[in-house]
């Protein structure tokens, strides 16, 4: 994929009118390494996906997975909702993750029914008020 990699970068830089040395200054990455990796002679990095992601306005992991470094196409994300709920996952700690894939769980089986008060959303901002939730636990 690493040819079509460097095509498809081409592209999208002459399509957002981005030469070598904006990308370099916009990205952090030398403008030495983004003609390695355009040229073929070096193979492009996490780190060089992460960074040039942003400028070229594309989600990183499509960019990683354009490059040759993931063996699956992701998903995207464009429901705000799934969104926010992934940037809050990130937040977790790896207990507090293996938690809450238990109450998810719970929420599917239908063992765990979460009622909440005042949890209302402008659909201008997604921000989430303060809200006040009770938890029931079906037990059998």
């Amino acid at each position: 994929m690493e040819t079509e990699f460097t095509t498809w970068l081409s592209d999208k830089m002459n399509e957002l009118n981005l030469s070598m040395s904006k990308l370099a200054r916009k990205s952090g990455i030398s403008h030495a390494t983004i003609s390695q990796v355009m040229s073929k002679k070096q193979k492009p990095t996490h780190d060089f996906c992460s960074a040039i992601a942003q400028p070229l306005g594309v989600d990183e992991l499509e960019l990683m997975w354009r490059a040759g470094l993931l063996r699956k196409k992701p998903i995207a994300i464009t429901e705000p909702s799934l969104r926010e709920i992934l940037d809050a996952v990130r937040t977790l700690t790896p207990d507090q993750r293996r938690q809450l894939l238990v109450l998810v769980d719970m929420l599917k089986s239908g063992t765990l029914i979460i009622n909440t008060e005042g949890d209302h959303r402008s659909s201008s901002n997604h921000k989430r008020s303060k809200a006040k939730a009770t938890v029931h636990l079906e037990t059998e």
